[in-house]
């Protein structure tokens, strides 16, 4: 991977991005080499409960692009008293950078995440005793529930040949004291026999019953608890956001809230590709049609081979800059009309340009016509053609 040399800030020199090796060993000590192959790191320092990653970068690099940056800080979450413009109580997170790393491989990138989140994960439960007594003004507790889904289609008609959804729940505590706290799962296996704690409130009812598989769960939580009664039982680390299980589950909908389909043809020296994206008609992101949440943050990459890059590239006043696409939303699949001996893109929603921290022209979409939309608004494609 790559670390920023020196690490802080000096007025008197220049920094610069510089290659090392991580390492991460089974007692979660992340370890940081000069070279490969050697004994002791120059620097390591143990993960903790209060360490936290953040999310995903693009930072300048060299004249070629951007790369991959992710840092990991130390979160301290307070609470703290506003009195203006009205009084208030908010609990805010404080954050320390520990270091910061970067990468141009993607693939490095994604997998040196996962194992951070693992060790974080597997962490035993510690009990800060300087907090332990504390009495908040306002006591509370949030869950984040966060999902994913991973697929391999097949080429012809779309179908699905593998897929994977994993569900993660975080939990952010501000209770005061110790409590023993319980979450309820829509498990199928409590089907027809859902119980609240309290007998003045009615069960909440649901269509929607999911079967867990390989569930894993933090060392706060009660597996055999959780064995008997499908119930999550824990004691919430203190002013701590940590994942609290993961599991998996199948996916279960009919329909892909899009498709993408690419061709490709090749006429003596000259390649042409097209990919254009299919909205789902029977998708739908929410049970209630009347709060449909439409597709976002859409990025669909197509890998450049690199004898090609310097074609995707031009020299600027500001240096080398990627050949951007050009909006054309009258373009329509099978007739494109290009001349010239140079590359030439067209989108007919979002952007698109080559970046050098994917290899790829990167099509980027901030959000998708929702079905009611006129055809006209709705995306059909994306040109990209190349010598």
């Amino acid at each position: 991977m790559l670390l920023r040399i020196p690490e802080k800030k000096n007025i008197m020199s220049s920094r610069h991005w510089g290659p090392i090796y991580v390492k991460v060993n089974e007692a979660g000590f992340l370890q940081l080499f000069y070279e490969k192959g050697l004994e002791k790191p120059f620097r390591e320092f143990k993960l903790e409960v209060n360490h936290e990653i953040s999310d995903p970068k693009l930072q300048n690099y060299d004249e070629s692009g951007r790369i991959h940056t992710i840092r990991i800080d130390r979160v301290l979450y307070r609470e703290k008293r506003k009195y203006q413009p009205m009084p208030l109580v908010t609990h805010a997170g404080e954050r320390e950078q520990v270091i910061k790393l970067g990468t141009v491989d993607y693939m490095d990138f994604i997998s040196f995440i996962s194992t951070i989140q693992d060790v974080l994960f597997h962490l035993p439960a510690t009990v800060d005793l300087r907090t332990m007594h504390q009495n908040y003004i306002e006591e509370e507790i949030t869950i984040d529930v966060k999902d994913e889904f991973r697929g391999i289609l097949a080429k012809r008609d779309n179908q699905l040949l593998q897929c994977s959804v994993v569900t993660h729940v975080y939990v952010l505590n501000f209770i005061s004291g110790m409590a023993d706290c319980r979450i309820g799962l829509n498990d199928v296996l409590i089907k027809g026999n859902e119980v609240v704690s309290r007998h003045d409130i009615m069960p909440t009812t649901t269509t929607k019953w999911v079967r867990l598989h390989d569930c894993q769960f933090h060392s706060s939580v009660d597996e055999e608890a959780f064995l008997g009664s499908r119930t999550v039982l824990f004691t919430p680390l203190d002013a701590c956001r940590f994942e609290l299980m993961r599991f998996r589950t199948v996916f279960s909908e009919k329909t892909l809230p899009f498709t993408l389909r690419t061709m490709a043809c090749v006429r003596g020296a000259e390649v042409e590709l097209q990919s254009w994206v299919v909205m789902s008609s029977g998708f739908s992101s929410n049970r209630d049609s009347l709060s449909q949440v439409p597709c976002e943050n859409i990025t669909i990459r197509h890998p450049v081979p690199s004898e090609w890059v310097n074609y995707f590239r031009r020299d600027s006043v500001l240096g080398e800059r990627s050949l951007k696409a050009k909006v054309n939303r009258e373009a329509s699949f099978g007739s494109p009309s290009f001349s010239g001996s140079e590359p030439a893109m067209r989108v007919t929603l979002g952007t698109a340009k080559y970046e050098h921290a994917y290899n790829a022209i990167v099509w980027r979409i901030s959000r998708l016509p929702d079905k009611n939309s006129g055809e006209d608004k709705c995306p059909s494609h994306t040109d990209y053609i190349f010598y």
